[in-house]
C-alpha cells in the first residue's frame, strides 16, 4: 500500500498552517537551527524547516515515503530510513525534534515508546525541543469502532477513509482505504491508543522534566472529552516538552531535552546563513 500512498500522501495531508505556525514558533523560541523529522513520510514539514534555513533531516521506516520524499528535494535535506526506536544519530546532534502525525501510535509497547522517548532526549542539544502530536484516545476508547472523517484531495481523485476497530489484547486495528480515481487499495495494521499520562509518565526518564499539552496547534487548552482529532479538524492533542529550564525563560514550551538533568536554557545564534524568524 505504501507505494501508492507515498505519490499521494502530500494531496491527502497537506503541511496546515497552524502546525507549521506552531514549529516555527517553537524553533524560534529555542533558537534552534538543526531540525529532526521523525516518521516524516514524505517530508513537507522537514522541507518547511528547511526552508526557514534549518538543517533539516527527515526519517521513516518506510522506504517508499523516503524515496518519495527524497524526490521532492531540496537536495541539502538528508533523508533516511530508520527506526524511531533506534535513532542513527550522534548525542546531540538536534535543537529540535518532532514527531507529528499520530506516528507514535505505531510504537505498539511501552518498552519501545520509552526508546523512542528516550532516543529524541538523547540526540537533542542542550537548548533542544521536542514536539509530539497525538490522536486523542481518550474519545476513541469510548468506542469499540472510531470512523475518522473522509479526506480527499482538492480535485477529489484521491480519497483517503479510515477507523479504529478495537481488538481483545489492547490495541486498535487501524484500517485504511485509499482511493485514486478508479483504483482502492485497503490495508489494516495494529496501532496502541497512548493516552496522555502514558506518554507523560514516559517522558521524565527520558529526562524531559517540562511539558505542556495542548488540544490543537492553536494552543487551545486539551480536553480528554474533545474530539478525537482536536478542534481545528486535523491530527489532535499536540504535546510539546522540554527538559527544565529556568524560571522565567518560556511560558509556554521547555527549551532543553538532551540530558537527564536540569540545563539553563543561554541563547545561542545559528550559524551563518541559518536564521529563524
Amino acid at each position: 500500500m505504501y507505494d501508492l500512498f507515498s505519490r499521494y500522501y502530500q494531496d491527502i495531508f497537506p503541511p496546515g498552517a497552524a502546525q507549521l505556525a506552531f514549529l516555527r514558533e517553537v524553533a524560534r523560541q529555542v533558537g534552534a537551527c538543526t531540525f529532526l523529522d521523525a516518521g516524516c513520510a514524505t517530508g513537507a514539514y522537514t522541507r518547511a524547516a528547511a526552508s526557514w534555513g534549518l538543517a533539516a533531516t527527515g526519517i521513516d521506516l518506510e522506504p517508499a515515503m523516503i524515496e518519495e520524499a527524497r524526490s521532492q528535494g531540496p537536495p541539502q535535506v538528508h533523508y533516511a530510513v530508520a527506526d524511531l526506536t533506534a535513532l542513527p544519530f550522534e548525542d546531540g546532534s538536534f535543537d529540535m525534534v518532532v514527531c507529528l502525525g499520530n506516528t507514535l501510535a505505531h510504537v505498539l509497547e511501552f518498552a519501545s515508546l520509552q526508546r523512542a522517548l528516550d532516543g529524541f532526549g538523547r540526540v537533542l542539544s542542550p537548548r533542544g525541543a521536542l514536539v509530539l502530536q497525538l490522536v486523542n484516545y481518550h474519545r476513541v476508547k469510548a468506542d469499540p469502532e472510531y470512523v475518522f472523517p473522509v479526506l480527499a484531495s482538492t480535485d477529489g481523485n484521491v480519497i483517503f477513509r479510515r477507523r479504529y476497530r478495537r481488538r481483545g489484547d489492547g490495541l486498535y486495528s487501524f484500517a485504511t482505504s485509499l482511493q485514486v480515481g478508479r483504483q482502492q487499495v485497503d490495508g489494516a495494521s495494529p496501532v496502541r491508543p497512548w493516552r496522555q499520562e502514558e506518554i507523560i509518565a514516559a517522558l521524565a526518564p527520558a529526562g524531559f522534566s517540562r511539558w505542556h499539552s495542548f488540544g490543537d496547534f492553536g494552543r487551545s487548552s486539551y480536553s480528554a472529552s474533545a474530539s478525537a482529532l482536536g478542534g481545528t479538524g486535523r491530527p489532535p492533542r499536540t504535546i510539546a516538552a522540554g527538559a527544565s529550564r529556568s524560571p522565567g525563560q518560556g511560558s509556554c514550551l521547555a527549551g532543553s531535552g538532551g540530558a537527564r538533568r536540569d540545563r539553563r536554557v543561554t541563547p545561542a545564534a545559528c550559524r551563518p546563513g541559518i536564521a529563524v524568524g
